[in-house]
């Protein structure tokens, strides 16, 4: 009797110990994603800063980026959102008149959306991720994934404060801090004056 209880009991924490390390290695997985998606982004980025610098001075201030993203471009292959499971298209682009930061659908929810966003007019790129357990969570991995400070899902329900963000993006990664959202710049410090002890 006193084996067949320890056997259970060895037989219970074998079962524990394989549940935590599966849930680390999904949690490292997702982590990898994420770093991924961040060099896909920065990627896409300095192409379209590239690109637009070889249009020249010429342009206006609203046509400093391409009007599209090519995919010859890129030597080593598409940068690709690792997070979005199937086959999606790869990129879109916002229409000519948008002046958002962000999409109008940035939760992946139909085959027809593409991995990313592109508005040209802005030089900014989104990476849409897919629908998790919760609104807030798919919020929250939005918000971390591309730097951003949405409060609402959809950008059009929460007026320009939630459509248009400071376009901050954060590609450093280190052991603690890496993934978390950029923070808004600090407010700049109040002017002190100075004033002579001298009559």
């Amino acid at each position: 009797m006193r084996l067949l209880i320890d056997s259970l009991i060895a037989l219970m924490l074998l079962g524990i110990l394989a549940a935590v390390l599966l849930h680390h290695h999904d949690q490292q997985e997702h982590l990898r994603q994420i770093r991924a998606v961040h060099e896909a982004l920065a990627d896409l980025e300095d192409q379209a800063l590239f690109r637009g610098a070889l249009i020249g001075n010429s342009q206006s201030q609203a046509e400093r980026f391409p009007p599209a993203i090519s995919p010859t471009w890129f030597d080593h292959g598409l940068p690709d959102n690792l997070l979005v499971p199937g086959r999606q298209p790869w990129i879109d682009v916002a229409p000519e008149s948008d002046d958002n930061d962000n999409p109008p659908d940035p939760v992946l929810t139909r085959p027809t959306q593409a991995k990313f966003w592109y508005n040209p007019s802005r030089g900014i790129f989104r990476a849409r991720v897919p629908r998790q357990f919760s609104d807030q969570a798919t919020l929250d991995l939005y918000n971390l994934v591309n730097g951003t400070y949405l409060r609402s899902l959809d950008p059009s329900k929460t007026g320009s404060a939630a459509g248009r963000t400071p376009h901050l993006m954060s590609y450093k990664f280190g052991p603690s801090a890496a993934l978390a959202p950029a923070k808004a710049p600090a407010k700049p410090p109040r002017p002190t004056l100075f004033r002579s002890s001298n009559p």
